[in-house]
């Protein structure tokens, strides 16, 4: 039997600008693309003393439309199962960790260098 979570190994992930969050604050967004199936989640960009390094912070995941992105009423977000949050976990460490092109600031400085990535409490809904 097929893995059926392993299909967020191989999401495609890209920036997709910057919305306010519920809160009225600029929010970077990003875009999580399975198949044939989108989703969107916000993240934050926090640097280290040194001002170069940085940690990507993933707020909030699973949206299903981008225009209700940033929203953290949890009715605008799709609910995974615990192995499936695992999975997206993991293909955004890999993503924000890895060598994978991502086109945006701070990752094109080569001063720069990612620290990790930091998912918040309740970046994602658990059914």
């Amino acid at each position: 039997m097929a893995n059926p979570n392993g299909v967020y190994a191989v999401a495609s992930i890209k920036p997709d600008g910057t919305i306010l969050n519920w809160d009225d604050k600029p929010q970077g967004l990003g875009r999580f693309d399975v198949g044939d199936q989108t989703l969107w989640f916000t993240k934050d960009i926090r640097f280290d003393a040194n001002g170069n390094d940085f940690w990507v912070i993933i707020k909030y995941f699973g949206f299903q439309r981008r225009d209700v992105a940033g929203n953290k009423d949890g009715n605008c977000r799709q609910q995974f199962t615990t192995m499936q949050a695992a999975a997206i976990s993991r293909r955004l460490t890999d993503y924000y960790s890895g060598d994978e092109d991502k086109i945006i600031s701070p990752f094109n400085n080569p001063r720069s260098r990612s620290l990790g990535v930091v998912f918040e409490s309740n970046w994602i809904l658990e059914s």
